[in-house]
């Protein structure tokens, strides 16, 4: 069976990983980002630039959108030479940002009106492990599209899970970031108590790996933090604070949407979580 044929929006720090490991795979990928400069890389890898969104979506089979907010994803598809212009029926729409469920349902509902199927489809990491694609993938839509494109799926992830419905890979996602950063900022908390009261933060962190409190966030985070801690002004590479707060902001509106009270959302959300949650130690500049 013949590949399908991929237009790719949003060349960032996570969209260029992406395309790269889809040109390995051996697809054909179409790009487009508003900041032109970033497709050079992959066009040099493989790509082939495209001069607006309904360019790239007139010949694509499967349009995919990774861009940063829900207003983005919208002017890309339904935007002034937005893909809706140009897109054909027995295409399919993967939105792969970290976005607005309902806005990917009222993209599913336009879809079944023109003939295009769609699937949303959340990235669960970052960094080495989505240039490796070895990040799992939070899916939304209906199941016999997610089995048409599975392959295609695990050229950018190896694990997928169909969460349900359309919008729903996006409520997953949401739910996962709100732990993350949660956790990360009560992890910052409780190594400064730990500071003030004089214990060994190497000892306490290996105590607690072998607690209930253990988790991904504890075994990562806890040397970065801790060595900031100790040395304030200790560089390190941190996730970007807007994207905590866009993730945060997501989780309370979904929570409003629903009927639902999350009081620590709303504390978090006051925080300075530039200081708080770093993703890694700072890697030394090359020589």
């Amino acid at each position: 069976m013949a590949k399908p044929k991929i237009g790719f929006i949003g060349i960032g720090v996570m969209g260029d990983p992406m395309v790269k490991n889809l040109l390995k795979a051996g697809y054909f990928v179409t790009v487009y980002d508003l900041a032109k400069a970033r497709t050079a890389e992959v066009v040099k890898a493989g790509a082939v630039g495209a001069r607006s969104n309904a360019e790239l979506a007139a010949t694509a089979e499967v349009v995919i959108v990774m861009v940063d907010t829900t207003e983005a994803a919208r002017a890309a598809l339904f935007g002034q030479q937005g893909a809706w212009e140009t897109i054909r029926s027995g295409s399919t729409v993967i939105i792969m940002s970290s976005i607005d469920p309902y806005f990917c349902q009222e993209v599913a509902a336009k879809g079944r009106k023109k003939g295009v199927d769609f699937l949303d489809v959340t990235v669960i990491g970052a960094g080495a492990a989505v240039k490796e694609g070895t990040v799992p993938l939070f899916c939304g839509g209906d199941a016999a599209v997610l089995k048409k494109y599975r392959a295609l799926l695990t050229a950018m992830g190896n694990r997928i899970y169909h969460i349900g419905g359309a919008g729903m890979g996006e409520v997953a996602k949401i739910c996962a970031n709100y732990i993350i950063t949660v956790t990360g900022a009560v992890l910052a908390d409780a190594i400064r108590i730990a500071a003030a009261a004089g214990i060994d933060p190497d000892m306490l962190h290996e105590a607690l790996l072998s607690s209930s409190a253990n988790s991904v966030t504890l075994q990562k985070s806890w040397h970065v933090l801790a060595k900031e801690a100790a040395r304030p002004g200790t560089k390190v590479v941190r996730t970007p604070p807007r994207n905590l707060y866009k993730d945060l902001g997501l989780t309370m509106a979904l929570a409003r949407k629903l009927g639902l009270f999350i009081p620590i959302a709303g504390v978090t959300s006051q925080l300075d979580l530039s200081r708080w949650v770093p993703a890694a130690p700072a890697r030394p500049k090359k020589k």
